[in-house]
Formats: C-alpha cells, structure tokens, sequence
C-alpha cells in the first residue's frame, strides 16, 4: 500500500522513465547500454551537485 508523498511520486515517475527508456531501445542489449548511460550522468550530476554544497557549507563555515 502506497503512502503517498513526495518519496511516492518520485519513485512512480523514476519507474515511467525507465520504462520510456526500455521501450524506445527496441532490444534488450541496447535496453541496457541506455540504462547504463543513464546511471552515469545521474552519477556525474549527483556528484557535481555535492561538490557545489560541499563548497557553499565551507564557504558558510568560513565566514
């Protein structure tokens, strides 16, 4: 049973565009070489997101 909220919606739309990706790949090879793309600019921008934080809290903590 779904509670609903924020953590809901994003999962329900995670769950739309994965499968969006799959069918527009056509094989199941391709399926996952999308997917694995996918993964590492969701992993590029995390970790680019993170370094921006990590620098604005030093810049905080130093001033």
């Amino acid at each position: 049973m779904a509670g609903g909220g924020i953590d809901f919606e994003a999962e329900h739309w995670l769950a739309r565009h994965w499968l969006r990706l799959r069918q527009r790949a056509g094989t199941f090879t391709e399926g996952q070489r999308m997917m694995l793309r996918e993964g590492e600019e969701q992993l590029r921008g995390r970790a680019l997101v993170l370094v921006f934080y990590l620098l604005f809290v030093a810049l905080l903590t130093w001033l």
